[in-house]
């Protein structure tokens, strides 16, 4: 017979549950998932172009932070900017700048179209909570017929 132990934490979908209702272990898992790819950018960005180096950032790095981004609504401020340091970071080895230079000039002048980790994060609470809004007004349309 297979038995089934208990654990104090699930992976499933690329999201961490814990038994706690806390988010420690998936913004642990995202940094875990990161770090790896800023490690290759850090390394790559001697030898590729900036278009290639984006690429790479995106399907490495942005898409787990995009992915399930309401769920770090309910993340630490510390977790969050964890986050948005690894973020900087990676954009910093993607355009080639100094690790010193300005964050704010960065999403300035380099990264205009990418969100910083806390935008992202207030994007998806404005789309989530706006969506759970419409849902809400229309289902009751849908309850009187």
């Amino acid at each position: 017979t297979l038995q089934i132990k208990p654990t104090s934490e699930h992976i499933y979908l690329g999201f961490a549950l814990q038994e706690n209702a806390k988010f420690q272990a998936h913004c642990s898992l995202l940094v875990k998932k990161i770090k790896p790819a800023l490690n290759a950018l850090s390394r790559l960005k001697w030898y590729l172009s900036s278009d290639i180096l984006i690429k790479i950032y995106y399907g490495h790095i942005h898409s787990h932070l995009v992915h399930l981004a309401p769920t770090l609504l309910l993340a630490t401020s510390s977790q969050i900017e964890e986050l948005q340091v690894l973020q900087k970071r990676a954009l910093k080895h993607v355009f080639k700048l100094p690790l010193r230079f300005s964050s704010e000039e960065l999403f300035k002048g380099h990264a205009v179209k990418i969100l910083p980790v806390r935008g992202l994060i207030e994007y998806a609470e404005k789309f989530y909570f706006s969506d759970a809004i419409c849902f809400r007004l229309f289902s009751g349309f849908s309850d009187r017929s």
